[in-house]
C-alpha cells in the first residue's frame, strides 16, 4: 500500500539538518564553515527540489516507470547523505548506497514499488494480513488508491486479529477510508472480504508487520507474490521497505490463510440459508 514518498521525506529532513548545522556554525563565528555550509544548503535545496518535483509529476501507473522513479529518488537521497556525512562526527557507512543496491537487486522493495505492483493490471486480488488494518484504515491517499483498484475490478481480503481493539469501529473506519460507505458504492462491498483470525493461533505473525499476497488470476491457481513489511524500530512511518518471500513460503501462507477464508465463507453461506 502506498506510503509517504521516501525521497521527499529524507530530502526535507536533510534540508532541516543543514540549516541546524549552519546555525551552529554561525554561533561559532566560523566564516569558512558558514560559507561551506551555505553551498551545501544550496546543493541540498536543488536536489530536494528536483526530487519533490519529479515525485509529484511522474504519475505513471506503468511498473517500469515507477521503478525508475524510485531508483532516481534513491540516487538523490544518496547524494544528500554524502553531502551531510562530513558534518557528522562519525564514519560514514554508506547505508543509503547499500539500500540502493538491495533495491536494485530486488532484495528489498520500496513502498512505491509495492504500490506499483498492487495497482498494475496483472494483479486481480490482494490479501493483506495485518495486525492493525494500517495503512488502509488510516491514510487518506491509500484509501483513495484502494477505492480506485476496487472500482477497476480488484478484490481485497483483510486478515486481522479477532481481538483488535474497538473492532467494529475500526471496520467502519476502514470502509469509510476506502470509500464504501455511500449507497452508490455498496455494490463494491462484495469485492472486500474481512476475515478475523485467532490472535492466539497467529500470535507470532501478528507481532510483526503486514504481509501482502498478490494474485494474478481470478481463481488463485497460480502461486502468489508475497511480501513482508520490514519494521524499522526507529522510524514511525510504516511500509517504507518490504522483503519478498520465497515461493514456498508464499504457498504456505496462501494455504494457511485460505483455509480460514474458506471456513468464513462456508459459515456466511450457512447463515444466509438459515435466514
Amino acid at each position: 500500500m502506498k506510503s509517504l514518498d521516501l525521497g521527499t521525506t529524507l530530502a526535507i529532513v536533510s534540508f532541516l539538518f543543514a540549516i541546524g548545522t549552519w546555525l551552529l556554525s554561525e554561533r561559532r563565528k566560523d566564516k569558512l564553515k558558514v560559507d561551506r555550509l551555505t553551498e551545501v544548503i544550496k546543493s541540498i535545496h536543488a536536489i530536494s527540489g528536483n526530487t519533490i518535483w519529479e515525485s509529484k509529476t511522474v504519475l505513471s501507473e506503468v511498473y517500469e516507470t515507477r521503478v525508475k522513479q524510485a531508483e532516481k529518488n534513491l540516487v538523490s537521497i544518496n547524494n544528500i547523505y554524502q553531502l551531510t556525512t562530513q558534518y557528522i562526527h562519525q564514519k560514514s557507512e554508506h547505508i543509503i548506497g547499500d539500500i540502493g543496491l538491495l533495491v536494485e537487486k530486488n532484495i528489498i522493495w520500496t513502498g512505491q514499488m509495492i504500490w506499483a505492483l498492487e495497482a498494475s493490471k496483472e494483479i486481480t486480488e490482494i490479501w493483506l494480513f495485518t495486525p492493525d488494518l494500517k495503512p488502509d484504515v488510516s491514510e487518506d491517499e491509500v484509501g483513495k488508491a484502494v477505492n480506485a483498484n476496487i472500482k477497476n475490478g480488484k478484490k481485497y481480503v483483510y486478515f486481522f486479529p479477532d481481538n483488535l481493539p474497538h473492532l467494529k469501529t475500526e471496520i467502519n473506519r476502514l470502509y469509510n477510508n476506502i470509500g464504501l460507505t455511500e449507497p452508490a458504492t455498496y455494490k463494491y462491498k462484495n469485492q472486500v472480504n474481512l476475515v478475523p483470525l485467532s490472535y492466539e493461533k497467529y500470535r507470532k505473525l501478528f507481532n510483526g508487520g503486514n504481509i501482502i499476497l498478490f494474485f494474478s488470476d481470478e481463481h488463485r491457481s497460480f502461486p502468489p507474490k508475497c511480501f513482508e513489511e520490514l519494521i524499522l524500530n526507529k522510524i514511525d512511518e510504516r511500509a517504507l521497505f518490504w522483503q519478498e518471500n520465497s515461493e514456498k513460503k508464499a504457498k504456505e501462507l496462501r494455504e494457511l490463510f485460505g483455509n480460514d477464508l474458506k471456513k468464513l465463507t462456508q459459515l456466511q453461506s450457512a447463515n444466509i440459508e438459515l435466514t
